[in-house]
C-alpha cells in the first residue's frame, strides 16, 4: 500500500515538474523552424498572410514579442511597415516602423532557412500592456511585407516604456467578440448667422460606447466516466459522476472547493471450505454511491497547450450488498470513509473542456456476511476519468 502511495506521488511529482502557466497561449497554427542564435537552437514562428497568430492571455502582464521582417533580395535601403495588433477584436494599435534592412555579411548570429532568396530586417521589440482579465490578441502581417515575418513570444513581468506599443483605440470587429453597448447621448451644438437673428441652434446626437467589464466565472460542472481497478479481490468496473465546483478568488482563481457524487458496482465470486459443509461456491454484488467532498488546484503551465491540475480530499461510499451461498441470499449495507488523491489534464475544444484524471481512492469497510468481498475491506481503488466539463 505504501509503495502504491509513492508511485502515484512522485507521478504527481513529475506533473508539477513539467507544467507550466496557462496565463499565455499561442492557440493558431504556423510554421515554426528552428535557428541558431549563439549556439542555441530555438523556436521561431513564421507568420504569412494564411492566417493571424492569435495569442489568449491573462491579466494583468506583459507581453514581449520580438520579430523580423522578410524582404526580397532586390531591395535595398531600409523597409518601412506597419506593425499592428487587434485586442478582442475591437481595439487596435498601429506600430509604424523604418528599419535598416540587416547585411547578409553581419547576419551570423541567425541562419534563416530561406534558400538565399530574402534579407532579414534588424531585430525589433515590442511590448503589450495586458490589461486585467482573459483577452484574444490577434497579430496579422503587415501588407509592405509580403513574406512575411519571422517572431517569438514572450511574458514579461515588469513595463518596458521604451518598446511599449502604442495606445489602443476602438475598431471595427473582425472578430465576433463585441462587448455589450453602454450608449451615452452627448449633444453638440452649432450656431450659424443668420443677418441679425438670432442664431439658430440644431441638436446632433454623438453615440459614445463604454467597454463592459471582462465576466468573472464562479461554477463548473462536469460530467464524467470512469475505468475503476478496485484494490480488493474483485473485478475491474465502470463508474459514473457529476462533479459540482466553486472556482474561488483563491490564488488567482486556480483554487476551486466542491463535492462528486456517483455510482459504481463491485462484483466477484470464488469458492470458499467450511469445517463442516466443505467446499462451497459463492457470489456476491455490491452497490456502491461514492461522494468525494475536495479541494483542486489548476497548476500555472506555459509551454503545454492543455492545463493540468491535482485534487484531493475526504471519500464516503454508502455500501449495499447482496451475496449468494448454499442456494440462499444475504443481505448488508454500510457506510466506508476514506480519502482520495488525483490529478489530471483539461484542453478546450472550443466551448467548455475535455477533461480525464487519474484518481486512486481509499475507503474500507467491513462487512458482517459469510462472504467478504476481500481482505482489506478496501472498496476504492484506482479510477481512470474521462468527462466534459462547463465553466461559468
Amino acid at each position: 500500500m505504501r509503495i502504491r502511495i509513492s508511485f502515484f506521488l512522485f507521478i504527481l511529482f513529475l506533473i508539477s515538474q513539467y507544467a507550466f502557466a496557462q496565463d499565455l497561449r499561442i492557440t493558431s497554427q504556423h510554421s515554426e523552424f528552428s535557428v541558431s542564435e549563439e549556439g542555441k537552437v530555438q523556436k521561431y514562428i513564421l507568420l504569412k498572410s494564411d492566417n493571424d497568430l492569435v495569442i489568449k492571455v491573462k491579466g494583468p502582464t506583459f507581453i514581449n514579442i520580438k520579430f523580423r521582417g522578410l524582404v526580397p533580395m532586390d531591395k535595398k535601403g531600409n523597409a518601412s511597415f506597419t506593425f499592428s495588433y487587434l485586442r478582442d477584436g475591437g481595439f487596435r494599435s498601429t506600430n509604424t516602423y523604418d528599419v535598416k534592412l540587416e547585411p547578409r555579411k553581419k547576419n551570423k548570429k541567425i541562419d534563416i532557412i530561406t534558400e538565399g532568396t530574402f534579407w532579414v530586417t534588424e531585430p525589433l521589440w515590442i511590448q503589450i500592456k495586458v490589461p486585467e482579465g482573459d483577452h484574444i490578441y490577434q497579430i496579422s502581417r503587415p501588407m509592405e511585407l509580403p513574406e512575411g515575418l519571422i517572431l517569438k513570444v514572450f511574458k514579461a513581468n515588469k513595463e518596458d516604456t521604451t518598446i511599449a506599443a502604442k495606445p489602443e483605440v476602438p475598431d471595427i470587429p473582425i472578430a465576433p467578440l463585441p462587448p455589450k453597448e453602454v450608449k451615452k447621448e452627448t449633444k453638440v451644438i452649432m450656431a450659424e448667422k443668420v443677418g441679425d437673428r438670432t442664431p439658430v441652434v440644431e441638436e446632433k446626437k454623438v453615440e459614445r460606447r463604454e467597454e463592459e467589464p471582462q465576466k468573472k466565472r464562479y461554477f463548473s460542472v462536469a460530467v464524467k466516466a470512469n475505468l475503476l481497478v478496485p484494490t480488493s479481490r474483485v473485478d475491474t468496473t465502470y463508474a459514473l459522476s457529476l462533479d459540482l465546483k466553486y472556482i474561488s478568488p483563491l490564488l488567482n482563481n486556480r483554487l476551486a472547493f466542491g463535492v462528486e457524487a456517483g455510482y459504481y458496482p463491485l462484483s466477484g465470486k470464488g469458492k470458499n471450505i467450511d469445517p463442516q459443509i466443505g467446499l462451497f461456491d459463492y457470489s456476491f454484488d455490491i452497490t456502491n454511491i461514492p461522494i468525494f467532498v475536495g479541494a483542486e488546484y489548476s497548476l500555472p503551465a506555459k509551454l503545454i497547450p492543455f492545463g493540468v491540475f491535482v485534487n484531493g480530499g475526504a471519500a464516503i461510499v454508502f455500501s449495499y450488498s447482496t451475496s449468494k451461498v448454499f442456494g440462499g441470499e444475504d443481505y448488508s449495507n454500510g457506510l466506508a470513509y476514506g480519502y482520495y488523491l488525483g490529478a489530471g489534464a483539461e484542453i478546450s475544444p472550443g466551448y467548455g473542456f475535455i477533461v480525464s484524471e487519474i484518481r486512486f481512492s481509499s475507503v474500507y469497510l467491513k462487512y458482517d456476511t459469510i462472504v467478504d468481498e476481500g481482505e482489506t475491506g478496501n472498496i476504492g481503488g484506482t479510477n481512470v476519468y474521462v468527462g466534459y466539463k462547463l465553466v461559468f
